[in-house]
């Protein structure tokens, strides 16, 4: 009838609409609780989403660095270390000089950031001592004020002054986000654990974290960077196999 209201159309419409919300909304709850371990507290699982989104960014950056430049974002420290030990690089060991300045003799020089166990260069190996944990590389994607080492000026490696990466800034040196020392920290506070493909074989290796929790002698992830995080837990056991006891709650970029 001529001048009949649509009002019940738009509502059933509306009602419509708003199951539809209400199922994808179910469907991603269910997933979660199929995705994350039952031991999980319900507390974290908003961080451990975070930390997969920080880590889906980083890779993402690392590779439109790649794609731009036809290297990867590490400064002549870190390239000349992986050259001495015919493999890739690890950041995650310990901070070298002042934010992410790779320069002797400041108050941070030799500080441990992680496990005494995470490291995996090699001090007898000559020419790979060498060790820093993410800021050069964090540094470098966001081109950032703060430089990996004493380079003539800020823009050394990324000379088109790129934004590949952004995060949060933390409020401390220990906070997530980005710290006062350049850090890229997972939602718990601890450092992201990056290994780059420096020897640009295809593929990311660890001869040592990684090789032990998975009983190998090297672990190997396709692609440019491998990158993980202790997870809630914010530890590692070295005697114990991935994905069992503290190490279930590693969270990490390639599964």
């Amino acid at each position: 009838m001529p001048g009949k209201s649509p009002e019940p159309h738009r509502n059933e419409d509306a009602f419509a609409k708003l199951l539809e919300l209400l199922a994808v909304i179910a469907s991603i709850g269910i997933l979660a609780g199929i995705l994350l371990p039952a031991s999980v507290p319900r507390r974290t699982t908003g961080k451990i989403m975070m930390a997969r989104v920080e880590m889906a960014n980083l890779t993402a950056a690392i590779s439109q660095y790649y794609s731009e430049y036809g290297t990867l974002p590490a400064s002549a420290n870190a390239t000349n270390a992986a050259a001495a030990l015919g493999s890739d690089f690890t950041f995650g060991t310990v901070v070298r000089g002042t934010r992410a300045n790779g320069a002797a003799g400041s108050p941070l020089e030799g500080q441990q950031i992680v496990s005494s166990s995470v490291i995996t260069q090699n001090p007898s190996t000559p020419g790979s001592r060498y060790q820093n944990v993410n800021s050069e590389v964090v540094a470098i994607l966001a081109d950032a004020d703060y430089y990996p080492e004493n380079s003539p000026t800020r823009h050394t490696y990324n000379l088109r002054q790129l934004p590949f990466f952004n995060a949060r800034a933390a409020v401390d040196k220990n906070s997530p986000g980005i710290d006062t020392n350049n850090i890229l920290r997972d939602p718990w506070g601890m450092p992201y654990i990056i290994t780059l493909d420096l020897n640009y074989d295809g593929k990311c290796t660890d001869t040592l974290i990684w090789a032990k929790l998975m009983n190998t002698n090297a672990f190997s992830v396709s692609g440019t960077a491998m990158i993980w995080s202790f997870g809630y837990m914010k530890k590692v056991d070295l005697s114990t196999p991935y994905n069992s006891a503290v190490n279930k709650h590693i969270l990490t970029s390639w599964r």
